[in-house]
């Protein structure tokens, strides 16, 4: 392995840190970088290398932003209604796989999300359940 590829390796440990000044060191290192390796052939690889992580970054706040706005939409609801209920009448599953979901838990070493489907058939448990709901009179 080339020391720039070791230098980069070195980048992708920063960004993938927990550290909360690591967007402040890792623009640190790349600036250490494109001054230790000017040719133009190591700026196109330094260049491709920090596109993609950026591009890694950005896909890792799609999937925050995500799991968030489940979360928040279901919020109002989640106090009286059985997400026990819904897991395993709508879904087959248990009330911890839904919470993984909703909560986007880390299961099997990546974030536990919906699928489009699973989206559509949470949306239609609770369309579902709100009719239910809405039906009820009592005489």
């Amino acid at each position: 392995m080339s020391t720039l590829q070791k230098d980069l390796e070195i980048l992708k440990r920063i960004m993938t840190s927990d550290n909360p000044n690591k967007m402040g060191e890792f623009q640190k290192k790349v600036d250490e970088i494109n001054a230790l390796y000017p040719s133009e052939e190591d700026g196109n690889i330094i260049a491709d290398f920090v596109l993609q992580c950026y591009e890694e970054i950005g896909n890792e706040l799609d999937q925050v932003k995500n799991e968030l706005t489940v979360r928040q939409q279901i919020a109002d609801v989640s106090g009286f209604i059985s997400l026990s209920y819904i897991a395993k009448n709508y879904f087959g599953k248990s009330k911890q796989w839904l919470n993984n979901k909703i909560n986007g838990c880390i299961v099997n070493g990546r974030p536990s999300e919906f699928s489009k489907e699973e989206k559509e058939k949470l949306n239609h448990a609770l369309n579902d359940l709100s009719k239910k709901l809405g039906s009820i009179r009592i005489s």
